[in-house]
């Protein structure tokens, strides 16, 4: 117990050591140029990735130098000594992302190996459906949890239900980043790409990184 408890301090301490050298107000529409990225490069989540092929995924990579940031943070001290009223913001990159109404409808996972012992120890989820939105934690389920397909799920818990346009943005990667954006369609599969961000108070990030460590023990 006390070995994860210090990994998950250093991710926490991690985390906030980034922010507090990159502080902005945080514009959930906001260019990429404004967000520290943490996931970004050519192996990425390549966009034909076993997970990717007709359903909504993180993309970041067609695999062949062309990439975005798969994902992103980005903090908001609002130029206060209380952090208390501190915003953290994470910032994920999909694909397959709207249904044919235009609504966001899925599931995105991120993956968290807490124990850096190269198996995947929880899950962050954002989903939505038919207009309604939420954050959840997964712990991870009795599989290897090394790969995609390895990869499963076991109890989870909602820590969050979230509004959009005020702590959820959902907005096509060429709007964002113009030029940048590979035309909107980072690996070229004919299906736009979008940001998807989600944003709460300090205390809520802290509370899910505690929820983690309550699962996966």
């Amino acid at each position: 117990m006390s070995k994860l408890r210090d990994y998950l301090t250093g991710f926490i301490t991690a985390i906030l050591f980034i922010f507090s050298v990159f502080s902005y107000a945080i514009d959930l529409s906001g260019p990429s140029t404004e967000w520290a990225v943490a996931l970004e490069g050519n192996s990425f989540d390549l966009g034909d990735d076993t997970q990717s092929a007709g359903a909504i995924d993180l993309v970041g990579s067609d695999g062949s130098g062309k990439f975005l940031p798969a994902l992103s943070l980005s903090y908001d001290d609002k130029n206060t000594p209380d952090t208390s009223d501190d915003e953290v913001a994470f910032r994920f990159c999909g694909d397959q992302v709207l249904n044919e109404i235009g609504l966001f409808t899925g599931r995105l996972w991120i993956g968290l190996d807490i124990e850096t012992d190269n198996d995947l120890d929880a899950f962050v989820q954002v989903k939505g459906d038919d207009g309604s939105y939420s954050l959840s934690v997964f712990a991870a389920g009795n599989s290897a949890n090394n790969s995609p397909d390895s990869s499963s799920i076991s109890a989870g818990q909602l820590v969050k239900s979230l509004t959009l346009g005020t702590d959820l943005s959902i907005d096509s990667t060429l709007s964002v980043d113009g030029a940048n954006s590979f035309n909107g369609d980072v690996d070229d599969d004919g299906s736009p790409d979008y940001f998807v961000t989600v944003k709460g108070k300090r205390q809520l990030w802290r509370c899910l990184l505690f929820l983690i460590l309550l699962y996966i023990y």
